[in-house]
């Protein structure tokens, strides 16, 4: 469970898979022979915060990141507030449940 201190570190390496997206920290990986566990992993499916398929980091600024993903979505997911928000081709929607939770089918209400 992530707490109110968590920070993106300072090069973060997104992957964008058919069934997750994943944050790891880069300068591990560069210095660690090892394998280096995501900081955070986010699963695909109903009612998660990817409820479609990731394709790539759109913009990664201040703590918000933008991830473009199938169906025409983009997730917005912002480290500074534990948050989550999509939009896309029907509407705007607030994920009901922190970024923590993001693999718990917590679901999306609409925004506006």
């Amino acid at each position: 469970m992530m707490d109110d201190a968590f920070e993106l570190p300072a090069k973060p390496f997104f992957s964008c898979d058919e069934g997750e997206f994943a944050v790891v920290d880069a300068e591990q990986m560069g210095t660690n022979l090892s394998v280096v566990e995501p900081m955070l992993t986010l699963r695909v499916g109903p009612g998660n915060v990817f409820e479609q398929r990731p394709r790539r980091v759109v913009s990664n600024e201040e703590g918000i990141v933008n991830v473009e993903c199938d169906g025409g979505e983009t997730v917005t997911l912002d480290f500074n507030d534990i948050a989550a928000r999509k939009s896309g081709p029907a509407g705007e929607f607030v994920y009901r449940a922190g970024l923590d939770e993001g693999n718990e089918g917590a679901g999306w209400m609409r925004a506006r």
